[in-house]
């Protein structure tokens, strides 16, 4: 027999199946990991904000939104390139999503340095002979 599943997503669709029926569970328990992860992050966000720029409510209620609306996708594309299962990409998906706040442009450059780090601190512990 399988061992069960113990992502958050298996475990809201289970509790939601039993509540509200097996038809509307499924829609249900990714929005249950979502909302809070992309709130959190919404939170991050501000946070690094300067804090004469205004519009908090706006700001979060903006960057919550947006992650809401494109974290299942990107969940999804994660798996397709990683093999990771997207039930456990979620949370981590959408507070990342929501925490870049408005430096979204620079992510991409922000990824490209952080791979280039990884692979000076890879190179670096190669022996001499294999560099």
């Amino acid at each position: 027999m399988a061992d069960p599943s113990l992502d958050l997503y298996s475990v809201f669709l289970m509790l939601l199946s039993v509540t509200l029926g097996p038809q509307l569970a499924p829609a249900i328990a990714a929005y249950i990991i979502i909302i809070p992860a992309a709130f959190v992050g919404a939170l991050v966000a501000l946070k690094q904000r300067p804090p004469a720029e205004g519009g908090a409510l706006v700001y979060l209620t903006i960057l919550t939104l947006w992650s809401i609306g494109i974290t299942f996708g990107v969940s999804r594309v994660i798996q397709d390139h990683s093999g990771i299962d997207w039930r456990w990409l979620l949370f981590p998906v959408a507070f990342g999503i929501s925490s870049l706040g408005d430096r979204w442009l620079k992510a991409p450059q922000m990824l490209w340095d952080y791979i280039r780090k990884l692979y000076s601190a890879a190179v670096a512990t190669l022996p001499r002979g294999d560099r």
